[in-house]
């Protein structure tokens, strides 16, 4: 197998020639204690205030990380202890092989499990989601080259291996796109806009047609999207949409914290964070800085083209990720 053939959609860390899921423990800050919340780097004031936000530190965050498996994931969502992807091998001998795989949060590389698995060079697996309709199932996008076009499908099989079953044959091509989950509904993004269905398949719904949508997330309520240099808002049922953001470039990642109401995004050339009930989030000059906004937001150092929160204490901290 020649690893250099790897699809492009592939999003994984590489260490070449192999290809490695990893997991991280929670980055400490290297010879900085910690500051008890009178030194905290926060802004508690009024998200109108437009003051630039600069680091006062220059320390930088550093992450242990430990193999959980040889694999290139397409797609990858943890639950509460195990992680499940879609991954394509493409073998230069035999057939491509598009694999959906469950690993323990502290698999050992090799006893990952498969969970269903296609052979053809023709086709390759996208996002994955789970939920639980009485039953846990994982639902996955599988997308086959047919004639010179692509045509997608949202397959479910059940958590613990098994047949799949298509839920969705999606009326356009998905691709890399977003898959989401409310629990009840299946939300995702193809080429020819934003689409819904329930979890036990049905008639496919157009909630947003575009060509330019990148990407999606949910919270209660709504859809919030990505199209050109616009962040929407909208009913999950669909309806009338809304700015909550402006951009200074494409969205490339999303990110919905719903328990304290941010927004996290990545763009090209930046990326920033802005409360999610704004209509428009005032944003600073990016890359480099960005406006902390009513709620606290710790500095981490330079964005470039994608942005990763995690949550800690009520805060988010911003790392540097290369696309």
């Amino acid at each position: 197998m020649n690893s250099a053939r790897f699809s492009p959609w592939l999003r994984a860390s590489v260490l070449a020639p192999s290809f490695l899921l990893l997991s991280l423990t929670t980055p400490t800050l290297a010879q900085t204690p910690t500051p008890t919340p009178a030194m905290s780097h926060v802004d508690t004031r009024d998200a109108r205030d437009n003051t630039m936000a600069t680091p006062t530190s220059q320390t930088q965050a550093f992450a242990s990380s430990t193999i959980v498996a040889i694999s290139s994931p397409n797609g990858l969502i943890a639950s509460t202890g195990n992680l499940y992807w879609t991954s394509k091998i493409q073998d230069e001998f035999g057939p491509d092989i598009s694999t959906v795989w469950r690993a323990g949060k502290n698999n050992v590389p090799g006893n990952e499990t498969v969970l269903y698995r296609e052979y053809g060079d023709d086709r390759f697996f996208g996002d994955i989601v789970y939920a639980n309709p009485g039953t846990f199932y994982g639902y996955f996008v599988t997308n086959y080259q047919v004639g010179g076009s692509v045509s997608s499908q949202i397959k479910r099989v059940p958590l613990t291996g098994g047949p799949a079953i298509v839920i969705a044959n999606s009326p356009a091509a998905v691709g890399s796109r977003d898959l989401v989950t409310d629990g009840t509904t299946l939300f995702w993004v193809d080429a020819g806009g934003i689409r819904s269905v329930p979890l036990g398949g049905g008639p496919v719904t157009t909630l947003r047609s575009s060509d330019f949508v990148t990407r999606l997330r949910i919270d209660s309520s709504y859809i919030y999207y990505g199209e050109e240099f616009l962040i929407f808002r909208m009913p999950k049922s669909g309806g009338s949409e809304r700015v909550v953001v402006s951009t200074s470039g494409k969205v490339t990642a999303l990110h919905v914290d719903a328990s304290i109401g941010w927004l996290i995004w990545g763009e090209q050339g930046g990326g920033g964070a802005g409360d999610a009930d704004r209509t428009r989030w005032p944003k600073g000059d990016l890359p480099g800085a960005f406006r902390r906004q009513r709620r606290h937001l710790r500095w981490m150092g330079r964005l470039t083209s994608a942005l990763v929160g995690l949550p800690a204490t009520r805060e988010h901290q911003l790392h540097d990720q290369k696309a």
